[in-house]
Protein backbone atom coordinates (compact mmCIF):
# COMPACT_ATOMS: atom_id res chain seq x y z
CA UNK A 1 0.00 0.00 0.00
CA UNK A 2 2.62 2.52 1.05
CA UNK A 3 4.80 1.40 -1.69
CA UNK A 4 2.52 2.41 -4.39
CA UNK A 5 2.60 5.84 -3.49
CA UNK A 6 6.64 6.58 -3.63
CA UNK A 7 7.77 9.22 -6.11
CA UNK A 8 4.07 10.37 -6.76
CA UNK A 9 4.72 13.76 -5.12
CA UNK A 10 5.87 15.42 -2.34
CA UNK A 11 2.65 15.06 -0.20
CA UNK A 12 2.84 11.55 -0.37
CA UNK A 13 6.88 11.58 -0.21
CA UNK A 14 6.20 13.91 3.00
CA UNK A 15 3.40 11.12 4.59
CA UNK A 16 5.60 8.56 3.92
CA UNK A 17 7.98 10.67 5.75
CA UNK A 18 5.86 11.07 8.72
CA UNK A 19 5.50 7.31 9.08
CA UNK A 20 9.41 6.69 8.65
CA UNK A 21 9.81 8.87 11.94
CA UNK A 22 7.59 7.66 13.89
CA UNK A 23 8.26 3.81 13.54
CA UNK A 24 12.20 5.21 14.17
CA UNK A 25 10.75 6.90 17.06
CA UNK A 26 8.47 3.79 18.39
CA UNK A 27 11.30 1.62 17.78
CA UNK A 28 13.83 3.72 19.93
CA UNK A 29 10.69 4.64 22.74
CA UNK A 30 9.44 0.89 22.79
CA UNK A 31 13.25 -0.57 23.29
CA UNK A 32 13.65 -0.08 27.53
CA UNK A 33 10.54 -1.76 27.70
CA UNK A 34 11.56 -4.70 25.41
CA UNK A 35 10.98 -7.88 27.69
CA UNK A 36 13.73 -10.15 25.89
CA UNK A 37 15.82 -9.66 23.49
CA UNK A 38 14.48 -11.21 20.67
CA UNK A 39 11.50 -8.23 21.08
CA UNK A 40 14.49 -5.46 21.68
CA UNK A 41 15.91 -6.89 18.20
CA UNK A 42 12.82 -6.59 16.48
CA UNK A 43 11.93 -3.14 17.97
CA UNK A 44 15.64 -2.02 16.73
CA UNK A 45 14.53 -4.16 13.33
CA UNK A 46 11.53 -1.33 12.99
CA UNK A 47 13.66 1.34 14.13
CA UNK A 48 16.48 1.01 11.73
CA UNK A 49 13.64 0.45 9.13
CA UNK A 50 12.29 3.84 9.59
CA UNK A 51 15.51 5.89 9.60
CA UNK A 52 16.78 4.00 6.31
CA UNK A 53 13.21 5.20 4.74
CA UNK A 54 13.70 8.82 6.34
CA UNK A 55 16.90 9.35 5.05
CA UNK A 56 16.05 7.80 1.59
CA UNK A 57 13.01 9.94 1.51
CA UNK A 58 14.75 13.09 2.48
CA UNK A 59 17.66 12.33 0.07
CA UNK A 60 14.90 12.19 -2.79
CA UNK A 61 13.11 14.67 -1.56
CA UNK A 62 16.50 16.69 -2.20
CA UNK A 63 17.10 15.74 -5.67
CA UNK A 64 14.12 17.18 -6.36
CA UNK A 65 14.55 20.35 -5.23
CA UNK A 66 18.21 20.72 -6.08
CA UNK A 67 18.72 22.60 -9.68
CA UNK A 68 21.33 20.02 -11.39
CA UNK A 69 24.43 22.45 -11.39
CA UNK A 70 24.43 22.63 -7.78
CA UNK A 71 23.44 18.93 -6.93
CA UNK A 72 26.89 17.31 -6.48
CA UNK A 73 28.09 20.03 -4.05
CA UNK A 74 24.71 19.93 -2.19
CA UNK A 75 25.15 15.67 -1.21
CA UNK A 76 28.83 16.63 -0.91
CA UNK A 77 27.69 18.83 2.02
CA UNK A 78 25.05 16.69 2.97
CA UNK A 79 26.83 13.36 3.11
CA UNK A 80 30.07 15.31 4.45
CA UNK A 81 27.64 16.57 7.41
CA UNK A 82 26.85 13.08 7.73
CA UNK A 83 30.12 11.45 8.30
CA UNK A 84 31.15 14.60 10.33
CA UNK A 85 27.97 13.43 12.69
CA UNK A 86 28.64 9.85 13.13
CA UNK A 87 32.18 10.30 13.98
CA UNK A 88 31.49 12.77 16.62
CA UNK A 89 28.71 10.29 17.96
CA UNK A 90 31.36 7.46 17.57
CA UNK A 91 33.98 9.66 19.49
CA UNK A 92 31.55 10.69 22.50
CA UNK A 93 30.67 6.87 22.72
CA UNK A 94 33.88 5.72 22.96
CA UNK A 95 34.92 8.74 25.52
Amino acid sequence: MLLGVVGQGVADDQYLLYIAFFLFLGGYLLLPMAPGLAVAAGLIFVAHIGGGAQWTLSTTGLQRATPDAVRGRIFSVDYGLVTFVAAISTIVAGV
